[in-house]
């Protein structure tokens, strides 16, 4: 069931009254619907709140309650969407396992090992494969060149979404609405959550949301916020500020907050007759259906002799604007759910009409992603951030949130480092004759152009071993408060090497079975 709450009528206001949930998960994007329609698979009734509506748009209610202090975090506007399927709506789907090696402590102790195993996700990333109908394994060799020698890079592959499935509230929505164990509510915001006591820990109870014009407090045995790394923040410290809750707030709330470092480090160039030998070594490539993409990865025993945390470098094709293959995508987008201006006169349609070809052509026949002669190749190296206290989000005097996003100039170092190494390695493979390389990365003038996020925002509610050391426990229940979780990448205590979306698939399918073991079986 769907009920609008700036609009919810009287019948539907007693029916939120009437409505007995056996779980409720505060915000509908990516990993909120996913948790609540596995809560539906396994019996159990879902109270579902999204601040947005329907229809998912980057026109975001909250960003004049943001503040940065620090670098330019990037992720606050363009890395986020609000409404129904949140960041699905805008994302690429690219899913790739953590390996073994990211689950660990690294870098001298300063990245932490998480509390739980690599082991212990496996089941589950077979189970997102299957659900999202995807490969999960991204380590298996399909052809891709270059190959280096010298053993310092490890060629892993990553796994696309397809279209019709990436933005994932749009495709559980017709469940949703025609399923009477979860009531979905939407354009309406959680202003408190609410609490039975404050025995020790304190119980949280539900959460208090706005239908209407009246306030309505609902309740359930487990509360779970999934609004998405700053606004789960924000709704946590807002929690803790209150006299009753400073004296439970974790000393590491809101600290550590850390990112994927993308620095675009080279460009490529090449001759026109050399495009198809190019387009066939280093584009992605389709695999039964699923587009799948080289990445090449820094391994942990050259990350340790170069003191540099997991770095890898890949390919970016950069597409020109009314270009067909720039066309094509921003169709896609908008079947996904952002819409964009298509700009379709006669010679747009024109100029990229040979790259609709193009594309067309070596999709199903040569099974690869069309490298177009009117695009520019670059050499991208993505960083994981060693994350400090001083990189942080925190309440600010008027009620904001502040974000203080700090790059290091140790970051910045791995950067340079890995990418003259790989530049180094590539001019020693067989593609180093047909490839000319000119470095445009300059740490001493490059601003945030070239030094950015990539929206993967994590550890500022980090999960740990203790609520000493982190702000969630391995099963991402808040620490000394029963009843809450969080589920979103904040809780991730380090990036690693991998998109974080397939790990955070793989937790939310842990955290609808450790739910489900607490409470009452269904028949």
């Amino acid at each position: 069931m769907v009920i609008d709450g700036s609009r919810a009528t009287h019948i539907e206001h007693r029916l939120v009254d009437g409505f007995s949930a056996d779980c409720i998960v505060v915000g509908a994007g990516t990993v909120g619907c996913t948790l609540a329609f596995q809560m539906l698979e396994l019996g159990y009734r879902v109270m579902l709140i999204e601040a947005g509506g329907l229809h998912a748009t980057k026109d975001a209610p909250f960003v004049d309650q943001l503040v940065q202090t620090a670098r330019v975090y990037k992720g606050v506007t363009e890395g986020r969407a609000f409404g129904l399927g949140g960041t699905s709506s805008l994302w690429g789907g690219q899913m790739l396992e953590m390996t073994e090696y990211d689950f660990q402590e690294r870098s001298n102790g300063q990245i932490p090992a998480w509390p739980i195993q690599h082991s212990e996700l496996l089941p589950f990333y077979r189970s997102v494969s299957r659900w999202l109908g995807i490969s999960a394994d991204g380590s298996n060799n399909v052809g891709f060149k270059p190959t280096f020698s010298g053993g310092r890079w490890v060629e892993r592959l990553s796994s696309w979404i397809g279209h019709a499935r990436r933005n994932i509230g749009k495709s559980l929505l017709q469940e949703f609405e025609r399923n009477d164990n979860i009531l979905l509510i939407t354009n309406t915001a959680v202003s408190e959550l609410t609490h039975a006591d404050l025995s020790l820990p304190p119980t949280i109870s539900g959460v208090k949301i706005k239908l209407r014009d009246s306030e309505v407090a609902i309740k359930a045995p487990f509360t779970v916020i999934c609004c998405g790394a700053l606004e789960s923040a924000r709704l946590l410290l807002r929690q803790f500020d209150l006299p009753e809750f400073v004296k439970f707030k974790s000393p590491v709330i809101g600290k550590y907050f850390a990112d994927h470092l993308s620095v675009r480090f080279a460009r490529l160039t090449f001759e026109p007759c050399d495009v198809k030998r190019i387009n066939r070594s280093v584009m992605s490539r389709f695999d039964r259906g699923v587009m799948r993409t080289p990445r090449f990865e820094l391994t942990p025993r050259f990350q340790q002799d170069l003191s540099v945390s997991n770095t890898y470098a890949h390919f970016l094709m950069v597409s020109a604007p009314g270009s067909g293959f720039d066309l094509i995508r921003k169709i896609l987008r908008r079947m996904q759910g952002i819409k964009e201006p298509l700009q379709l006169g006669f010679k747009a349609l024109w100029r990229g009409l040979s790259d609709v070809v193009g594309v067309v052509f070596w999709r199903y026949v040569h099974n690869r992603l069309y490298l177009s002669p009117s695009s520019e190749l670059y050499l991208q190296i993505d960083v994981e951030q060693i994350a400090g206290r001083e990189s942080y989000l925190r309440l600010a005097g008027d009620g904001k949130l502040e974000i203080n996003w700090k790059v290091s100039e140790r970051d910045l170092s791995a950067a340079e480092t890995v990418g003259e190494l790989f530049l180094i390695d590539l001019a020693n493979s067989e593609l180093g004759a047909l490839l000319k390389a000119t470095k445009v990365f300059d740490r001493s003038k490059d601003g945030d152009n070239n030094i950015y996020d990539v929206y993967h925002p994590t550890g500022c509610l980090r999960m740990g071993d203790s609520p000493h050391n982190s702000v969630v426990d391995r099963d991402l229940k808040v620490w000394n408060l029963h009843g809450l979780y969080v589920n979103s990448t904040a809780v991730f205590p380090s990036a690693g090497a991998a998109n974080p979306g397939m790990t955070h698939f793989a937790l939310t399918f842990r955290l609808a079975e450790h739910l489900a073991a607490q409470l009452k079986p269904v028949n």
